[in-house]
């Protein structure tokens, strides 16, 4: 027999994404959550290659647009990226004091990204 674990809670995680979520059912959780855009996302790709856990891509218009991605850095400690027009980035890690710090690591490769000079209103 194999076990079932049922989670209820504020996440919004599907797919592939959800399962990491477990890590935290029973221990501390900080969240630290910010915007981004499509160069940010394929900033962070090109500066954390090697901490890739999941990825989901769709093709648009014959070009890859990236629809959820999450990097591990430790076994508690996530990025989860939503893409898609969402573009959102949130920590996840077992102390205020990681997630801050992890936020602090981030800045570099998204500060360096090129900027996109799409019209706003």
């Amino acid at each position: 027999m194999s076990p079932t674990l049922y989670l209820t809670s504020e996440f919004q995680l599907r797919d592939p994404m959800s399962d990491f979520a477990a890590r935290y059912a029973e221990s501390p959780l900080h969240r630290i959550g910010f915007d981004t855009d499509a160069e940010g996302i394929e900033a962070l790709v090109a500066a954390y290659p090697d901490r890739v856990f999941r990825a989901r891509r769709i093709v648009e218009n014959g070009r890859f647009k990236w629809q959820g991605l999450l990097l591990r850095f430790a076994d508690d400690v996530f990025v989860r990226v939503t893409g898609n027009g969402a573009d959102w980035v949130e920590i996840y890690a077992p102390s205020a004091e990681r997630a801050e710090r992890l936020h602090a690591a981030l800045q570099p490769a998204l500060n360096a990204k090129p900027r996109s000079d799409r019209p706003f209103f």
